[in-house]
């Protein structure tokens, strides 16, 4: 298991999937024999508040991944658009013209 929801939990004596790593489907969380899907920021925050700390650390390392990831795409949806063409011109146009600096 990869992320806080992949993993298969026992509901009243059969087994469901929990899958999705939250990117396809919603967070979803076993208590007390019935599942229960987390559709808010308010019920997500409730339910990270309560992870152990080895829980919350593989949440934290889930999330920054993802949130990288969602980053990733906008960043290439913005290129493909065209959205970055003046900012790229801009940066050429200040190295050429000597204002910038080795990084």
């Amino acid at each position: 298991p990869d992320g806080p929801c992949d993993h298969v939990a026992e509901a009243r004596g059969s087994f469901v999937t929990l899958a999705g790593r939250l990117e396809g489907t919603l967070p979803t969380i076993l208590h007390g024999g019935n599942l229960f899907l987390m559709t808010t920021v308010a019920e997500i925050s409730v339910a990270v508040k309560r992870l152990p700390k080895r829980e919350l650390a593989r949440f934290r390392k889930w999330f920054a991944e993802y949130d990288a990831a969602v980053w990733d795409r906008q960043i290439e949806a913005d290129l493909k658009a065209g959205k970055l063409d003046s900012l790229i011109r801009e940066a050429r146009s200040d190295h050429r013209a000597g204002r910038t600096k080795p990084l």
